[in-house]
Formats: structure tokens, sequence, C-alpha cells
């Protein structure tokens, strides 16, 4: 089997007799030829289909006339081999070909033909080792992110085994009571209020309220909550403003943005990064945020848990980190960079 085989070859010519030639030299290397004089049909293929090999002939159709031909595929499909013919021993011909992209000039004489044949062989050898290279370079790639995120996962697992065989698989988050801070205007107390009234019959929660937009970033970065419920008509700023700036101040908390119920029902959707989770489509009662103060909790503790873990891994493998990271740049550098 040649390295050559069934990889695709255009050759453009407007002479029959060597488009003839051409079609039985290619046939004989056992490659794929699509051979024709019209320079926009052979534009046209080259958007539709990949050559590993363009053979040109430099005079067609008319003398120097491949040279536009030749800056468009260099252009379109780069990672083409441009061979150029030529009747001509002329070197400025030669010279203007390889500005265009040419990679060879090659005389029409019979003594060029085993050179040629040469030229197509090691163009298409250099394709197929690029695709495999490639498609080895991916593999890998995929192999070292498998093999990271399962290492993570095994050291969290780890953690959780060393927490566990210590006296206790929560953190010391678990111990604590739950912190809210409910963010609503102070002539419309409407959740805090109601919250205030549950949590007295249910231990293990501690609530704290703020009237405005300003006072909730004053409390907010003075102490951190582990559920925020904030509502959507304050006083002075943007609920939604608010609820995202929490959220980058504290990424444990479980920030949540919620409108009161009226005429209509309100609703509650969970901030997490840019996305707004729906949590409650159809908010009519304070009590069903209180139904789910303890799926809450347990999410808080799951995220807190989930960072503390990924920030010891992140410091026992600091150095193996840096070697991962330096080798996903080199690979996405090998992957991106464009056929030679």
């Amino acid at each position: 089997m040649s390295e050559a085989d069934g990889q695709e070859v255009l050759v453009v010519d407007g002479d029959e007799k060597v488009r003839q030639g051409m079609q039985a030299l290619l046939e004989e290397l056992r490659v794929v030829p699509t051979v024709l004089a019209d320079v926009e049909r052979a534009q046209e293929l080259v958007r539709e289909k990949y050559f590993a090999v363009a053979i040109i002939d430099l005079d067609t159709p008319r003398p120097n006339g491949a040279l536009e031909l030749l800056r468009y595929i260099h252009k379109e499909a780069p990672g083409t081999a441009l061979i150029v013919l030529t009747a001509r021993k002329v070197y400025e011909a030669a010279i203007d070909a390889f500005r265009a992209g040419a990679t060879d000039v090659i005389v029409k004489a019979p003594g060029e033909i085993e050179y040629l044949k040469e030229r197509v062989l090691k163009a298409c050898l250099h394709v197929r080792l690029t695709d495999s290279n490639e498609r080895v370079l991916h593999d890998v790639f995929s192999l070292h992110e498998d093999f990271l995120k399962r290492l993570v996962e095994t050291s969290r697992r780890a953690a959780e085994l060393e927490e566990k065989l210590g006296g206790g698989a929560q953190s010391a988050d678990s111990d604590e009571d739950t912190s809210l801070l409910v963010v609503e205007p102070s002539d419309d107390p409407w959740l805090g209020d109601a919250l205030e009234r549950e949590l007295a019959q249910r231990p293990g929660f501690r609530l704290a309220r703020a009237h405005t937009g300003g006072e909730a970033l004053d409390v907010g970065a003075s102490r951190r909550y582990q559920v925020v419920l904030i509502a959507d008509g304050l006083p002075d700023l943007p609920g939604s403003m608010i609820a995202t700036t929490l959220r980058a101040q504290a990424p444990d908390s479980i920030t949540i943005l919620y409108s009161r119920p009226g005429v209509e029902p309100g609703r509650a959707q969970v901030i997490e990064g840019s996305r707004m989770i729906p949590l409650l489509a159809s908010l009519t009662d304070a009590h069903q945020i209180v139904m789910r103060l303890d799926e809450l909790r347990l999410a808080f503790l799951a995220k807190s848990r989930e960072r503390r873990y990924l920030g010891a891994f992140r410091q026992q493998n600091y150095e193996l980190l840096r070697r991962f990271a330096d080798l996903k740049s080199k690979l996405k550098q090998a992957t991106s960079a464009p056929a030679a």
C-alpha cells in the first residue's frame, strides 16, 4: 500500500494531452485525480473538498494566468501542496509562482516525470502523517483531561473518607446554624416577617435582615450567609444587581432573587454566575420558601465541601497542575496549528 493511496489530487491544465498523461500518471500512483482545464471550476472544487496536492499549469488559461488560482488555493486551502508545471524555463516565472504560494515549480519535460511523482508522493505522505499526528494529539489531549478529572474525583473521595474516619462526614459548617439574610423594603417585610414566624418553630436557623441594597452590601461584606434572599423591588438599587454582587462576594452562598406575589404569583430564582435557575416558578406563600430551606442548606454544604476539596487538591498538587497546564497549552497549540 502506498502512502498516496486514496488521496485527492487536482490537476489544472489547458492541454488535453497533458491532462490525459497526468490522469494516467496519477492513477499509477493510486491517488484519486480530478483533471480539468476550467479554472473557475477548480476554484469551486477547492471550496467543496480537500485536495492533498494541486498540480497547476502556469500558463492556464493564459501565460502566467495560473498565478491568480495559486493565490486563491493558497488562501482557501493552505494545507494543499501547490506544484506548478511550466513549459518555459524562465526564472522570473518561477519566482512569481513561489510568491503566489507554490511549493515547487517543475518544467514539463520527460526527464522530470520521476521527480514529479516523488513530489506528489511526498506531499501525500505529509498529509497522511499530519492527519495521523492530529488524531494522536487530540487523543492525548482527551486522555489528559480524563486523567485529571479522575484524579480530582479520587482525591475528593479520599478526603471524604478521611473526614468520616475522623468522626464526621460533614464540614464544620454542618454544625452551625443556617444563616439567612433577607433583603426587602422596610415598608413591605412580606418574606422576613413570615420567615421569622416559621423559623421560631424550627431550631438551627438564624435570620438577619437588610432593607436597602446599600445596607445589604454592607451586611454581606461583614459576614457570610449561607442563604441570601433578595426582593427584586428595593428602594435604592435593583435587586438583580445586589444579588449578583453578593453572589460574587460569597460564591458558596445560595443567592436567590424573588418577586413577592400580588395579583399574580411571584417567583424565586437562584443566581448561579450569569444564569438564573428557577427555584419556584409560582410563588404564592412564604411557606413555600421555608419548605425548601433544608434543601438549600444541603446545597450550600455540598458547594462548600466541593470548594474545600478542590482547594486542598490544588494546594497538594500545585506542581503537577502547573505542568499539566503547560502541557495542555502546548497540546492546544499543536492541535490548532495549520498544516505545514
